[in-house]
């Protein structure tokens, strides 16, 4: 197993470095009259937090270029585009800029750039020219920067062992993925970005942030990005969490948990991705997360259960009957829907056949069964058998009939949204 543990440094150089002995070679055959383009040096340039800028030296011997674009990716599920903000005939310099107000979601550092140029003169001939690879980083700090075959983890302003922790935690994993989810198959590593705070958390975002964040934004994740992205929570979060952690005081169990569990948690949601297996309720989609984390927690999720069903306060599982991220259950606590969906998963882990049956479950779903019929298939009983039998272990009475609990507006996350354990 290959790890890396170390500063983040010389990243540009590099680079640029390679760019520039990519860029007088990089025209690929096959465009139309490519032989009239005369290529020179392709850069890319970072300007965290604010975007990227692709330049391109290159004329046309057949007339001036008259369209350029830029087309990208991250690693993820989508590719983007980007059309030349210039095209200087003169000089033969064409560049392009990437807002974080175009990314939608905003741009988060250490973004692998994949990218290509298509170039079309007035004559109609065209070329591509690329492919190229670019790293989106921060010059403006020092980051730290962990990973091995599963992740690859960014931080800075937090401990050192973050991310040995975090990879401890993914090595752990592994059985557990690869019973729970047998088809997955994550060709492209996702990243994680830790931030100590939530000043430097929002610098990535596209729009400005209100005070309300600091109670309901922790974090995100973005296909697009492969990756993902939160932040170590202020006091006025964890006050709202069922920790009752104080954040000086417990200050590294809060960030411990944070490397371990939160990791583990977003790259659940990337097998789910991978298995297409993103379906059904929101107590079964974040639960499922919730489930497979990591045992180091800043609290006890299943304790927090048995609290809530002595005051018997779990709704039926049939339906999205949950409170989700941001929204306070009836015992003041959020995240009612994960705690909730974690015990009943663990429920059947430990009666039905452990996390091989999950799998079998996970598959049937990704097969376009749902929650509920995959679970009646893999245990042989109705769900309402199982559902009776897991409640009775928690002291309840069989669930009531379902009535869906509406979501008060004021805390809609970015879907799927994980904050660290404990929120």
């Amino acid at each position: 197993m290959t790890r890396d543990l170390r500063p983040v440094v010389l990243t540009g150089l590099l680079i640029l470095l390679a760019l520039t002995l990519a860029g007088p070679i990089a025209a690929q055959e096959g465009g139309d009259g490519a032989d009239v383009f005369t290529i020179g040096e392709a850069t890319f340039t970072s300007n965290y937090p604010l975007g990227m800028t692709f330049s391109l030296e290159a004329t046309s011997s057949a007339g001036p270029i008259t369209r350029a674009t830029v087309f990208f990716d991250f690693g993820g599920n989508s590719s983007e585009r980007t059309p030349a903000d210039t095209i200087d005939s003169e000089a033969g310099l064409i560049t392009a800029e990437y807002l974080r107000s175009d990314a939608g979601n905003g741009l988060i550092p250490w973004l692998t750039v994949n990218y290509h140029w298509r170039l079309v003169d007035s004559a109609d001939n065209a070329i591509e020219v690329g492919p190229f690879t670019a790293v989106y980083e921060d010059t403006t700090r020092e980051w730290m920067h962990a990973e091995n075959d599963l992740v690859r983890v960014y931080w800075f302003g937090l401990p050192d062992w973050v991310g040995e922790e975090a990879l401890d935690a993914v090595d752990d994993a592994r059985e557990r993925w690869a019973e729970g989810f047998p088809e997955a198959e994550i060709t492209s590593r996702p990243m994680v970005v830790i931030y100590p705070d939530l000043e430097s958390f929002l610098e990535w975002r596209s729009e400005g942030e209100t005070g309300a964040d600091s109670l309901r934004f922790i974090g995100t994740l973005d296909r697009m990005w492969n990756g993902t992205v939160q932040r170590v929570p202020d006091q006025a979060r964890l006050d709202r969490e069922c920790g009752g952690l104080n954040l000086e005081r417990d200050y590294d169990l809060v960030v411990r948990a944070l490397a371990r569990s939160t990791v583990v948690h977003e790259l659940t949601h990337f097998h789910q991705y991978a298995m297409r297996a993103d379906r059904g309720p929101t107590w079964w989609v974040e639960g499922q997360a919730a489930f497979f984390e990591d045992p180091v927690q800043s609290y006890d999720s299943e304790a927090r259960v048995r609290g809530l069903a002595e005051i018997d306060a779990i709704p039926s599982l049939e339906g999205d009957t949950l409170s989700g991220a941001g929204t306070l259950g009836p015992d003041g606590c959020t995240h009612m829907a994960y705690d909730v969906g974690a015990s009943f998963m663990r429920f059947l882990r430990d009666n039905y056949g452990g996390y091989e049956a999950h799998g079998r479950i996970t598959s049937l779903i990704a097969d376009n069964i749902g929650v509920y019929a995959a679970v009646e298939q893999v245990t042989g009983k109705p769900f309402t058998t199982i559902e009776t039998e897991w409640r009775a272990s928690l002291g309840l009475g069989p669930a009531p009939t379902p009535i869906p609990i509406p979501t008060p507006p004021g805390f809609n996350f970015p879907t799927p949204v994980y904050n660290p354990p404990g929120s």
